[in-house]
């Protein structure tokens, strides 16, 4: 096999994590290793200082981003780990104080205990975070307001303690990623500045030099480098139409539904409103927006090719007045 053909079977790392990325990011990281590969393979370039000082650069962001993605998803891991972790400990909690209560009012007839509900393990299993710890706060209450019935049914005080311990534990990590988001944030912005840079070396020093240099005296090494670009080469999609939904008091529409010229339906989930449709065709489309409890807005517009047509909904509510 030819190096030039070997070079396409050249695979990242397969430790690297790629959670973090978007599918865009990513290809342009891998852009950016199988160039690596090939300054690494090449005899000529090895032996090019100047290239090899770009080289460095390079290597230097790729490991940069490798870092960036491994860092991230294993903090992520770990908080899923935690907080999976102090779910199945909280619904133990739940279920043995909640029997305990329950074999006691079954027994003395005492019906605050003996007619508790929601606290089988298949429904506590099936509660949402935010659910389960509204129910075990629920069972929280019921140890305070019945204290005294609640030692008889032999919740003592260390199993109460564990309880409220665990409650809390899970509140928090459930609040976690609130905490994070800044956090979060920052590490993507690191990554998007660090593929920027990839891209600033690619298309301000590596490609003018290799081609500038290379491109008479090694033409087969220029189209090799082309061919490793080539490869990863993202195509972009351009929006066509863009706008916001919203209702007549300016607010953003929870969830609303876009049908183009009759096709199964969107539904958009953006919290501030926003929409828009890529890679619509010239020409008239009809376009339906629809939501429960809100009047269906049906709208024509005209799209003209590479031009972006702007087109802002107000939705009624039902029986309002218009």
């Amino acid at each position: 096999m030819r190096k030039e053909e070997a070079i396409h079977q050249v695979k990242i790392n397969p430790d690297t994590q790629i959670n973090t990325m978007d599918k865009a990011q990513y290809r342009i990281f891998k852009q950016a290793v199988l160039l690596q590969h090939f300054g690494e393979e090449s005899s000529v370039l090895q032996k090019d200082t100047f290239y090899q000082k770009a080289h460095q650069k390079l290597l230097h962001l790729v490991t940069q981003l490798e870092e960036l993605n491994i860092n991230q998803d294993r903090s992520k891991s770990k908080i899923a780990y935690k907080k999976q972790d102090s779910r199945e400990q909280l619904e133990t909690l739940c279920f043995q104080v909640a029997s305990l209560l329950k074999s006691y009012g079954n027994f003395h007839e005492f019906i605050p205990f003996s007619s508790l509900k929601g606290f089988g393990k298949n429904q506590l299993y099936k509660y949402s975070g935010i659910n389960l710890l509204i129910n075990s706060e629920k069972l929280k209450g019921i140890l305070d307001e019945y204290s005294d019935e609640s030692k008889k049914a032999k919740v003592g005080r260390a199993l109460k303690d564990e309880l409220m311990n665990s409650i809390a534990m899970f509140d928090d990590l459930l609040d976690d990623p609130k905490r994070n988001k800044k956090k979060l944030k920052r590490t993507g912005e690191k990554i998007q500045e660090s593929l920027k840079q990839y891209q600033n070396l690619l298309n301000d020093v590596i490609i003018p030099y290799v081609k500038g240099k290379y491109a008479g005296e090694n033409p087969e090494l220029v189209s090799r480098m082309e061919s490793v670009l080539k490869y990863n080469k993202i195509p972009r999609r351009k929006i066509s139409l863009a706008g916001t939904i919203k209702d007549e008091e300016g607010r953003p529409i929870h969830r609303p539904r876009l049908s183009v010229d009759k096709k199964k339906p969107m539904v958009k989930r953006g919290t501030k409103g926003n929409y828009f449709i890529k890679n619509l065709t010239d020409g008239v489309h009809t376009l339906e927006f629809s939501c429960k409890n809100y009047e269906t807005v049906k709208k024509k517009v005209l799209i003209v090719k590479d031009r972006l047509c702007r087109l802002d909904v107000v939705m009624f509510a039902m029986n309002s007045e218009q």
